[in-house]
């Protein structure tokens, strides 16, 4: 048996190992956990668990985790092209040449390279409605399917923070009329 000293210690190597950046890490374990994964140790200490029906490190697991659920992580952080046991996000732009576009169409078919975005989308947080409506079509159709109501609890836009927020500052505006000989 391992103390909880160790076993504290391990968990955050596997985190940091993980190389992605949770929001927060207890909360993390616990959404994990409630996935049905439990967490084992090894003899040498060593966290495991079992994930999409695998026993993988839970370095590994966190990493598919991540990716399956990013609402925990910073996106950021997400493997661009992606993991073990999970395709990254693909883009056209991403095939810089001839050959590996022809190569591409024939694993993947002609239909598929057609429904590639043209740039890879943002990997920056969701963090208003605005944010959420420059997101492809297709993330957003994802995303709803996954959480309904996710839009609804994102906050509008944020306000700018120039001090030009629409409305007019009337004092100003007539001295700015009185300085140009308009009144």
């Amino acid at each position: 048996m391992i103390d909880e000293a160790a076993a504290a210690t391990a968990l955050n190597l596997s985190f940091d190992k993980s190389g992605i950046s949770f929001h927060s890490r207890s909360e993390t374990l616990a959404a994990l956990k409630a996935t049905g994964s439990e967490i084992t140790y090894d003899e040498a200490g060593k966290p495991w668990t079992r994930y999409d029906h695998e026993f993988l490190e839970l370095d590994l697991a966190l990493i598919r985790f991540g990716m399956d659920q990013p609402q925990w992580a910073d996106g950021r952080t997400l493997p661009r092209h992606g993991a073990p046991g999970r395709k990254g996000t693909m883009a056209k732009s991403d095939l810089k040449t001839i050959p590996e576009k022809v190569a591409w169409i024939a694993e993947h078919g002609e239909d598929a390279f057609a429904r590639l975005p043209l740039t890879t989308p943002s990997s920056s947080e969701v963090r208003s409605q605005a944010d959420w409506l420059k997101l492809p079509i297709a993330e957003r159709a994802r995303r709803w399917e996954d959480d309904p109501g996710a839009f609804e609890r994102l906050p509008r836009a944020p306000k700018p923070d120039s001090p030009n927020t629409g409305k007019t500052h009337h004092a100003a505006l007539e001295k700015e009329l009185r300085t140009r000989g308009k009144r």
